[in-house]
Protein backbone atom coordinates (compact mmCIF):
# COMPACT_ATOMS: atom_id res chain seq x y z
CA UNK A 1 0.00 0.00 0.00
CA UNK A 2 1.27 3.47 -0.84
CA UNK A 3 2.78 5.43 2.05
CA UNK A 4 2.23 9.11 2.74
CA UNK A 5 5.76 9.84 1.50
CA UNK A 6 5.18 7.96 -1.76
CA UNK A 7 1.92 9.88 -2.26
CA UNK A 8 3.57 13.29 -1.82
CA UNK A 9 4.37 13.69 -5.56
CA UNK A 10 0.69 12.99 -6.28
CA UNK A 11 -0.61 15.92 -4.26
CA UNK A 12 -1.57 17.68 -7.49
CA UNK A 13 -5.05 18.42 -8.90
CA UNK A 14 -6.74 15.41 -10.50
CA UNK A 15 -9.36 17.44 -12.36
CA UNK A 16 -8.21 19.34 -15.42
CA UNK A 17 -10.03 22.61 -15.81
CA UNK A 18 -9.43 24.71 -18.94
CA UNK A 19 -5.78 25.72 -18.99
CA UNK A 20 -4.61 22.80 -16.83
CA UNK A 21 -2.84 19.67 -18.05
CA UNK A 22 -1.53 16.47 -16.57
CA UNK A 23 1.82 16.76 -14.77
CA UNK A 24 4.58 16.39 -17.34
CA UNK A 25 7.47 15.41 -15.09
CA UNK A 26 8.40 11.75 -15.18
CA UNK A 27 8.69 11.46 -11.39
CA UNK A 28 5.04 12.36 -10.77
CA UNK A 29 3.72 10.14 -13.56
CA UNK A 30 5.87 7.18 -12.51
CA UNK A 31 4.74 7.67 -8.90
CA UNK A 32 1.13 7.45 -10.08
CA UNK A 33 1.77 4.20 -11.98
CA UNK A 34 3.54 2.71 -8.96
CA UNK A 35 0.73 3.80 -6.64
CA UNK A 36 -2.05 2.40 -8.84
CA UNK A 37 -0.30 -0.94 -9.41
CA UNK A 38 2.46 -1.39 -6.81
CA UNK A 39 4.97 -4.17 -7.40
CA UNK A 40 6.74 -6.20 -4.73
CA UNK A 41 10.17 -5.26 -6.10
CA UNK A 42 9.37 -1.57 -5.57
CA UNK A 43 9.20 1.39 -7.97
CA UNK A 44 9.80 0.78 -11.65
CA UNK A 45 10.98 2.77 -14.63
CA UNK A 46 8.58 1.77 -17.40
CA UNK A 47 6.87 5.09 -18.08
CA UNK A 48 7.31 4.80 -21.85
CA UNK A 49 4.86 1.89 -21.89
CA UNK A 50 1.96 3.98 -20.60
CA UNK A 51 1.59 6.80 -23.13
CA UNK A 52 -1.86 5.48 -24.14
CA UNK A 53 -2.90 5.16 -20.50
CA UNK A 54 -1.99 8.80 -19.87
CA UNK A 55 -4.16 9.82 -22.82
CA UNK A 56 -7.04 7.91 -21.21
CA UNK A 57 -6.22 9.45 -17.83
CA UNK A 58 -6.28 12.96 -19.26
CA UNK A 59 -9.66 12.30 -20.89
CA UNK A 60 -11.09 11.06 -17.57
CA UNK A 61 -9.72 14.04 -15.66
CA UNK A 62 -11.15 16.52 -18.16
CA UNK A 63 -14.59 14.97 -18.29
CA UNK A 64 -15.28 14.69 -14.56
CA UNK A 65 -16.91 17.54 -12.65
CA UNK A 66 -14.67 18.44 -9.72
CA UNK A 67 -17.51 19.76 -7.55
CA UNK A 68 -19.21 16.35 -7.73
CA UNK A 69 -16.24 14.58 -6.11
CA UNK A 70 -14.75 14.13 -2.67
CA UNK A 71 -11.24 13.78 -4.09
CA UNK A 72 -9.32 16.79 -5.35
CA UNK A 73 -5.84 15.34 -5.95
CA UNK A 74 -4.36 12.14 -7.34
CA UNK A 75 -3.17 11.35 -3.81
CA UNK A 76 -6.82 11.45 -2.68
CA UNK A 77 -7.82 9.03 -5.44
CA UNK A 78 -5.02 6.61 -4.49
CA UNK A 79 -6.08 6.73 -0.82
CA UNK A 80 -9.65 5.93 -1.84
CA UNK A 81 -8.44 3.18 -4.16
CA UNK A 82 -6.48 1.55 -1.35
CA UNK A 83 -9.67 1.36 0.72
CA UNK A 84 -11.49 -0.25 -2.21
CA UNK A 85 -8.72 -2.78 -2.88
CA UNK A 86 -8.80 -3.90 0.74
CA UNK A 87 -12.60 -4.24 0.71
CA UNK A 88 -13.67 -5.43 -2.75
CA UNK A 89 -16.41 -7.56 -1.17
CA UNK A 90 -18.00 -4.61 0.66
CA UNK A 91 -21.12 -2.88 -0.78
CA UNK A 92 -20.79 0.65 -2.12
CA UNK A 93 -22.80 2.23 0.71
CA UNK A 94 -20.48 0.66 3.29
CA UNK A 95 -17.41 1.61 1.26
CA UNK A 96 -18.50 5.24 1.46
CA UNK A 97 -18.48 5.00 5.24
CA UNK A 98 -15.04 3.38 5.21
CA UNK A 99 -13.63 6.10 2.97
CA UNK A 100 -15.16 8.74 5.22
CA UNK A 101 -13.41 7.16 8.20
CA UNK A 102 -10.06 6.77 6.45
CA UNK A 103 -9.15 10.47 6.40
CA UNK A 104 -10.25 13.67 8.16
CA UNK A 105 -10.56 15.27 4.72
CA UNK A 106 -13.24 12.78 3.71
CA UNK A 107 -14.80 12.68 7.17
CA UNK A 108 -16.14 16.19 6.71
CA UNK A 109 -18.02 15.25 3.52
CA UNK A 110 -21.65 14.45 4.26
CA UNK A 111 -22.78 13.79 0.69
CA UNK A 112 -22.30 10.11 -0.14
CA UNK A 113 -22.67 10.88 -3.83
CA UNK A 114 -19.39 12.81 -3.83
CA UNK A 115 -17.59 9.92 -2.17
CA UNK A 116 -19.12 7.28 -4.45
CA UNK A 117 -18.22 9.39 -7.52
CA UNK A 118 -14.57 9.42 -6.43
CA UNK A 119 -14.69 5.69 -5.62
CA UNK A 120 -15.93 4.80 -9.09
CA UNK A 121 -13.37 7.12 -10.70
CA UNK A 122 -10.52 5.50 -8.75
CA UNK A 123 -11.75 2.07 -9.86
CA UNK A 124 -11.93 3.16 -13.50
CA UNK A 125 -8.37 4.48 -13.37
CA UNK A 126 -7.00 1.29 -11.83
CA UNK A 127 -9.07 -1.52 -13.35
CA UNK A 128 -10.20 0.22 -16.56
CA UNK A 129 -13.82 -0.90 -16.30
CA UNK A 130 -16.47 1.77 -16.75
CA UNK A 131 -18.38 1.25 -13.50
CA UNK A 132 -20.90 3.89 -12.48
CA UNK A 133 -22.79 4.32 -9.25
CA UNK A 134 -24.33 7.58 -10.44
CA UNK A 135 -25.73 7.63 -13.96
CA UNK A 136 -25.34 11.16 -15.27
CA UNK A 137 -27.36 10.69 -18.48
CA UNK A 138 -28.87 8.10 -20.83
CA UNK A 139 -25.56 7.71 -22.67
CA UNK A 140 -23.79 6.78 -19.44
CA UNK A 141 -26.56 4.33 -18.60
CA UNK A 142 -26.17 2.64 -21.99
CA UNK A 143 -22.38 2.27 -21.91
CA UNK A 144 -21.54 1.85 -18.21
CA UNK A 145 -21.58 -1.10 -15.85
CA UNK A 146 -24.01 -0.22 -13.02
CA UNK A 147 -22.66 -0.40 -9.47
CA UNK A 148 -25.67 -0.25 -7.09
CA UNK A 149 -25.25 0.96 -3.51
CA UNK A 150 -26.13 -2.50 -2.19
CA UNK A 151 -23.53 -4.35 -4.31
CA UNK A 152 -19.80 -4.78 -3.90
CA UNK A 153 -17.29 -4.23 -6.68
CA UNK A 154 -16.50 -7.94 -6.56
CA UNK A 155 -20.17 -8.84 -7.15
CA UNK A 156 -20.51 -6.33 -10.01
CA UNK A 157 -17.44 -7.73 -11.79
CA UNK A 158 -18.43 -11.36 -11.19
CA UNK A 159 -21.90 -10.75 -12.63
CA UNK A 160 -20.36 -9.11 -15.69
CA UNK A 161 -17.88 -11.96 -16.16
CA UNK A 162 -20.73 -14.48 -16.19
CA UNK A 163 -22.21 -12.63 -19.16
CA UNK A 164 -19.04 -13.06 -21.24
CA UNK A 165 -18.32 -16.58 -20.00
CA UNK A 166 -18.16 -19.46 -22.40
CA UNK A 167 -20.63 -21.44 -24.29
CA UNK A 168 -19.64 -25.10 -24.60
CA UNK A 169 -16.87 -24.18 -27.04
CA UNK A 170 -13.59 -23.06 -25.48
CA UNK A 171 -11.12 -23.47 -28.36
CA UNK A 172 -11.22 -21.55 -31.63
CA UNK A 173 -8.98 -22.95 -34.38
CA UNK A 174 -8.72 -20.85 -37.54
CA UNK A 175 -10.28 -17.86 -35.81
CA UNK A 176 -10.61 -14.82 -38.11
CA UNK A 177 -8.05 -12.08 -37.67
CA UNK A 178 -8.93 -8.41 -37.36
CA UNK A 179 -7.97 -7.67 -41.00
CA UNK A 180 -10.27 -10.51 -42.13
CA UNK A 181 -13.10 -9.26 -39.92
CA UNK A 182 -12.72 -5.83 -41.50
CA UNK A 183 -12.25 -6.86 -45.13
CA UNK A 184 -14.63 -9.84 -45.28
CA UNK A 185 -17.24 -9.36 -42.54
CA UNK A 186 -17.36 -5.58 -43.00
CA UNK A 187 -16.74 -4.80 -39.32
CA UNK A 188 -15.11 -1.55 -38.24
CA UNK A 189 -12.62 -2.04 -35.40
CA UNK A 190 -12.53 0.57 -32.67
CA UNK A 191 -9.87 0.41 -29.97
CA UNK A 192 -11.43 0.95 -26.55
CA UNK A 193 -10.25 2.06 -23.11
CA UNK A 194 -13.01 0.05 -21.39
CA UNK A 195 -12.18 -3.57 -20.60
CA UNK A 196 -15.85 -4.50 -20.38
CA UNK A 197 -16.27 -3.60 -24.08
CA UNK A 198 -13.50 -5.94 -25.23
CA UNK A 199 -14.63 -8.16 -28.16
CA UNK A 200 -18.10 -6.60 -28.08
CA UNK A 201 -19.88 -6.14 -31.41
CA UNK A 202 -22.30 -3.22 -31.62
CA UNK A 203 -23.86 -3.00 -35.05
CA UNK A 204 -20.90 -3.06 -37.43
CA UNK A 205 -18.37 -1.96 -34.80
CA UNK A 206 -16.01 -4.38 -33.04
CA UNK A 207 -14.35 -3.09 -29.86
CA UNK A 208 -10.86 -4.26 -28.90
CA UNK A 209 -9.25 -3.34 -25.58
CA UNK A 210 -5.73 -2.25 -26.46
CA UNK A 211 -4.10 -1.42 -23.10
CA UNK A 212 -1.70 -4.36 -23.09
CA UNK A 213 0.73 -2.55 -20.76
CA UNK A 214 -1.98 -2.01 -18.15
CA UNK A 215 -3.11 -5.64 -18.34
CA UNK A 216 0.45 -6.84 -17.78
CA UNK A 217 0.91 -4.43 -14.89
CA UNK A 218 -2.37 -5.58 -13.29
CA UNK A 219 -1.19 -9.17 -13.76
CA UNK A 220 2.05 -8.40 -11.93
CA UNK A 221 0.52 -6.42 -9.07
CA UNK A 222 -2.86 -8.21 -8.76
CA UNK A 223 -4.52 -5.17 -7.12
CA UNK A 224 -7.11 -6.34 -4.62
CA UNK A 225 -7.44 -9.70 -6.34
CA UNK A 226 -10.36 -8.38 -8.40
CA UNK A 227 -9.22 -10.11 -11.59
CA UNK A 228 -7.69 -13.56 -11.49
CA UNK A 229 -4.32 -14.04 -13.20
CA UNK A 230 -6.04 -16.49 -15.56
CA UNK A 231 -8.55 -13.82 -16.62
CA UNK A 232 -5.76 -11.37 -17.44
CA UNK A 233 -3.74 -14.02 -19.29
CA UNK A 234 -6.80 -15.04 -21.29
CA UNK A 235 -7.58 -11.43 -22.17
CA UNK A 236 -4.05 -11.00 -23.49
CA UNK A 237 -4.47 -14.28 -25.37
CA UNK A 238 -7.60 -13.00 -27.13
CA UNK A 239 -5.45 -10.21 -28.57
CA UNK A 240 -2.94 -12.83 -29.74
CA UNK A 241 -5.88 -14.72 -31.26
CA UNK A 242 -7.33 -11.87 -33.34
CA UNK A 243 -3.91 -10.37 -34.15
CA UNK A 244 -1.60 -13.37 -34.63
CA UNK A 245 2.05 -12.39 -34.61
CA UNK A 246 2.71 -14.71 -37.58
CA UNK A 247 0.40 -12.73 -39.88
CA UNK A 248 2.03 -9.97 -41.99
CA UNK A 249 -1.40 -8.37 -42.48
CA UNK A 250 -1.92 -8.21 -38.71
CA UNK A 251 1.56 -6.80 -38.12
CA UNK A 252 0.89 -4.10 -40.72
CA UNK A 253 -2.48 -3.34 -39.09
CA UNK A 254 -0.87 -2.99 -35.66
CA UNK A 255 1.90 -0.84 -37.11
CA UNK A 256 -0.64 1.61 -38.49
CA UNK A 257 -2.66 1.62 -35.26
CA UNK A 258 0.28 2.26 -32.93
CA UNK A 259 1.35 5.36 -34.83
CA UNK A 260 -1.41 7.04 -32.84
CA UNK A 261 -0.03 8.15 -29.46
CA UNK A 262 -3.31 7.22 -27.76
CA UNK A 263 -2.83 3.54 -28.70
CA UNK A 264 -0.71 1.28 -26.49
CA UNK A 265 2.65 0.73 -28.24
CA UNK A 266 2.92 -2.71 -26.62
CA UNK A 267 0.04 -3.87 -28.79
CA UNK A 268 2.81 -4.70 -31.24
CA UNK A 269 4.57 -6.92 -28.67
CA UNK A 270 2.52 -10.07 -29.13
CA UNK A 271 3.31 -13.77 -29.04
CA UNK A 272 1.86 -17.15 -29.92
CA UNK A 273 -1.22 -18.27 -28.01
CA UNK A 274 -0.37 -18.98 -24.39
CA UNK A 275 -3.49 -20.75 -23.08
CA UNK A 276 -5.42 -21.66 -26.21
CA UNK A 277 -8.57 -22.27 -24.16
CA UNK A 278 -11.02 -19.44 -23.60
CA UNK A 279 -13.21 -19.94 -20.55
CA UNK A 280 -13.70 -16.25 -19.70
CA UNK A 281 -14.32 -14.69 -23.12
CA UNK A 282 -15.99 -17.66 -24.80
CA UNK A 283 -19.41 -16.10 -25.32
CA UNK A 284 -18.08 -13.07 -27.20
CA UNK A 285 -15.60 -15.13 -29.20
CA UNK A 286 -18.40 -17.50 -30.23
CA UNK A 287 -20.59 -14.60 -31.32
CA UNK A 288 -17.75 -13.02 -33.27
CA UNK A 289 -16.97 -16.33 -34.96
CA UNK A 290 -20.64 -16.75 -35.91
CA UNK A 291 -20.81 -13.23 -37.36
CA UNK A 292 -17.80 -14.01 -39.53
CA UNK A 293 -19.12 -17.39 -40.69
CA UNK A 294 -22.56 -15.99 -41.52
CA UNK A 295 -21.22 -12.96 -43.37
CA UNK A 296 -21.39 -12.88 -47.14
CA UNK A 297 -19.52 -10.46 -49.42
CA UNK A 298 -21.49 -7.51 -50.77
CA UNK A 299 -18.75 -5.41 -52.36
CA UNK A 300 -16.09 -6.17 -54.97
CA UNK A 301 -13.37 -5.77 -52.33
CA UNK A 302 -15.10 -8.24 -50.01
CA UNK A 303 -15.46 -10.74 -52.88
CA UNK A 304 -11.73 -10.40 -53.55
CA UNK A 305 -10.64 -11.01 -49.95
CA UNK A 306 -13.24 -13.68 -49.09
CA UNK A 307 -11.36 -16.90 -49.87
CA UNK A 308 -13.03 -19.13 -47.33
CA UNK A 309 -14.46 -21.24 -50.18
CA UNK A 310 -11.99 -21.19 -53.05
CA UNK A 311 -14.38 -22.93 -55.47
CA UNK A 312 -16.88 -20.10 -55.00
CA UNK A 313 -14.08 -17.53 -55.21
CA UNK A 314 -12.81 -18.92 -58.52
CA UNK A 315 -16.36 -19.28 -59.83
CA UNK A 316 -17.22 -15.67 -59.03
CA UNK A 317 -14.09 -14.21 -60.57
CA UNK A 318 -14.29 -16.40 -63.69
CA UNK A 319 -17.83 -15.15 -64.25
CA UNK A 320 -16.76 -11.57 -63.46
CA UNK A 321 -13.81 -11.76 -65.88
CA UNK A 322 -16.01 -13.32 -68.56
CA UNK A 323 -18.61 -10.57 -68.20
CA UNK A 324 -15.88 -7.92 -68.19
CA UNK A 325 -14.23 -9.28 -71.34
CA UNK A 326 -17.61 -9.63 -73.07
CA UNK A 327 -18.44 -6.02 -72.31
CA UNK A 328 -14.94 -4.90 -73.28
CA UNK A 329 -14.96 -6.69 -76.64
CA UNK A 330 -18.50 -5.51 -77.28
CA UNK A 331 -17.39 -1.95 -76.58
CA UNK A 332 -14.37 -2.35 -78.88
CA UNK A 333 -16.58 -3.70 -81.65
CA UNK A 334 -19.02 -0.84 -81.17
CA UNK A 335 -16.26 1.75 -81.35
CA UNK A 336 -14.77 0.05 -84.42
CA UNK A 337 -18.19 0.01 -86.09
CA UNK A 338 -18.76 3.69 -85.37
CA UNK A 339 -15.33 4.58 -86.75
CA UNK A 340 -16.04 2.55 -89.89
CA UNK A 341 -19.33 4.37 -90.45
CA UNK A 342 -17.61 7.73 -89.94
CA UNK A 343 -14.92 6.83 -92.46
CA UNK A 344 -17.42 5.70 -95.11
CA UNK A 345 -19.52 8.82 -94.67
CA UNK A 346 -16.57 11.16 -94.97
CA UNK A 347 -16.45 12.71 -98.50
CA UNK A 348 -13.54 11.52 -100.63
CA UNK A 349 -10.74 14.02 -101.28
CA UNK A 350 -10.45 15.23 -104.87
Amino acid sequence: MATLRSLAPLDVPCFLHPGLALPRDDHTLQSLIDALWPLTQGPTNDLHNFRAYFAFLEWECRNCISTAHAATTFADLVEILNVVKANIGVPMNSLCQMVRGSSPKFGNITDDRKISASIEMAVRLCFMVNVRNIMMDSSTLRTALPWPDSSSLQTVIQNWQRQVSPTQQTTYPNFPSIPDLERIAGLQVRLTDDLMNHLEVDGHTLYIFHHVSVLRRIRESNPGGLFSPNFIDETLDTINLVLPISSPDCNAWVGRATRNSSVDPNLSVRKALNLGNFFCWGHRLSRLSSIFKQSSPSTVAQFWFDRRDMSKWWGFWLVAITVFLTVLFGLIQSVAGIMQVVVTMRPAHR
